[in-house]
């Protein structure tokens, strides 16, 4: 065994990282005890899938068309001399929605 080969780690799960986490200052037993009462996995699901929609094509792309969007539909708006904002009020807000989705 070469010291140079790689290793396949499986990446830890929340779980494991704070059950193998030693330090004085961490109340580890406060962690362990929450998630050895049946919550660790629906965590575990969770992260799963929101890894899913995170790394999905359609998404990066809806949300990069978004992120133009927010950064030039504003000064288009004002080049084009529209007389109310309620529309762009309306589609800024459905981007700040979107954006606060993409954040969880």
């Amino acid at each position: 065994s070469s010291p140079l080969r790689k290793s396949k780690n499986k990446r830890k799960s929340f779980y494991e990282e704070v059950t193998t986490h030693r330090c004085r200052c961490c109340p580890t037993w406060v962690a362990v005890r929450w998630f050895d009462s049946g919550l660790q996995r629906h965590v575990d699901r969770l992260q799963h899938i929101c890894r899913r929609i995170n790394k999905n094509n359609g998404f990066q792309s809806a949300m990069f068309s978004c992120l133009l969007l927010a950064l030039f539909l504003p000064d288009t708006w004002v080049l084009m001399n529209v007389p109310t904002n309620d529309a762009l009020d309306t589609f800024l807000i459905l981007m700040v929605v979107m954006f606060l989705f993409e954040l969880l």
